[in-house]
């Protein structure tokens, strides 16, 4: 039987702190993105939202007493973490190269694109975990998260896009969605590990 699994629940006051994480983490990186006025509060949103997701993951698997981190998914957080910290830093460094006026020709598409490459590093940090894990829970768990967090990702989207349509909701830059989505897979990671205890 896998070490992961536990034959009790957790104690309701382990979901409380972990509903609690989330909510903070959500909430405060959502509003400081969406609501923040200057460049800083964005910056700090958009940092929050890439790391809220390893948060919430890791007070999950702290709260219900998951195996320990296996190999795999170290080298998952530590390729995922740095490939999230880079888009950030390249995304922003861009940000500020716009404002500088120095993206005209191809110093623009390159700066535009460069956080892209981050990006594609993450989904492929996360494809080479579930070929390397041996697990086959683990592997599922994070199967199933990665398909909760592209329904949820998508419908947030759609939605949002319909209310902007509508003029009920304020313009938003699609470069958030990235964030948007790494930080629903945590959530979702914390709640289908739950479920499967």
């Amino acid at each position: 039987m896998n070490a992961f699994l536990k034959t009790s629940r957790p104690a309701p006051a382990k979901a409380a702190i972990l509903v609690l994480v989330g909510v903070v983490g959500v909430g405060g990186s959502m509003a400081m993105l969406l609501l923040g006025r200057g460049q800083w509060p964005t910056y700090v949103g958009a940092v929050a939202m890439a790391f809220a997701a390893a948060a919430f993951a890791s007070t999950a698997r702290r709260l219900y007493g998951g195996e320990p981190v296996r190999p795999a998914m170290r080298g998952f957080l530590i390729g995922f973490l740095g490939a999230m910290t880079a888009y950030v830093v390249l995304l922003l460094g861009a940000v500020q190269l716009y404002l500088a006026g120095f993206t005209q020709g191809a110093l623009g598409y390159a700066a535009a694109l460069a956080p892209v490459i981050a990006l594609i590093a993450a989904f492929a940090s996360l494809g080479l975990y579930i070929f390397r894990e041996t697990d086959e829970l683990l592997r599922r768990i994070t199967v199933e998260s990665l398909l909760w967090a592209l329904g949820a990702t998508l419908s947030l989207a759609t939605a949002w896009g319909i209310m902007e349509a509508f003029g009920k909701a304020p313009h938003l830059q699609l470069w958030v969605v990235a964030p948007v989505f790494a930080l629903v897979f945590g959530l979702a990671q914390g709640l289908v590990s739950w479920r499967y205890r």
